[in-house]
């Protein structure tokens, strides 16, 4: 997932971990897919491969514990673009370890920026435009009214005038 810094990259991450429990979910489809778990590691300009190499055995020992078809661990690595900034050059450990035919993990890279092609040619590019002021107003108002259907009332007086101020002050 590549976007600039603040647009919620690391946010979304545990909304989706925390849908997607397997048997425990709330939702009957979500309950016939395997409970993600997560590997998490912490990308920096200091990283090394043996830092990689750690978590993907963190993911492996996962597997360990329950059957593989109830479990995917999901390893979740934030600021992967630092990392490509790294002397050591860690990220040419993920080549073997991110190849589909062997891969037994999900993964998560979270970048404010594009990586090099060649790391991005074995993963789906997740990126989001940016929001100019009408797209804000429209998300403020879809929260506002979303929030109050499940308060079944309304919440604060948050009229058109309160959301354009509000998305403006965003923006700019």
């Amino acid at each position: 997932m590549c976007n600039k810094p603040g647009s919620s990259k690391s946010s979304a991450v545990p909304i989706l971990i925390n849908n997607l429990k397997g048997k425990m979910s709330k939702d009957s489809y979500f309950q016939t897919l395997p409970e993600l778990v997560t590997a998490s590691f912490q990308g920096s300009q200091n990283c090394t491969s043996e830092g990689i190499i750690k978590v993907f055995e963190r993911a492996d020992n996962y597997t360990r514990v329950k059957h593989c078809s109830e479990l995917l661990p999901v390893i979740v690595f934030d600021e992967i673009g630092l990392v490509e900034l790294s002397p050591y050059k860690p990220l040419k450990v993920l080549h073997a370890d991110l190849e589909v035919e062997t891969n037994n993990y999900g993964f998560v890279g979270i970048s404010n920026w594009r990586l090099d092609a060649s790391k991005m040619n074995r993963a789906l590019y997740l990126s989001t435009p940016d929001l100019d002021v009408q797209d804000l107003q429209l998300i403020g108002k879809t929260i506002v009214e979303s929030m109050e259907q499940q308060a079944k009332k309304p919440l604060i007086d948050f009229n058109s005038i309160i959301i354009n101020g509000i998305a403006q002050a965003y923006y700019d």
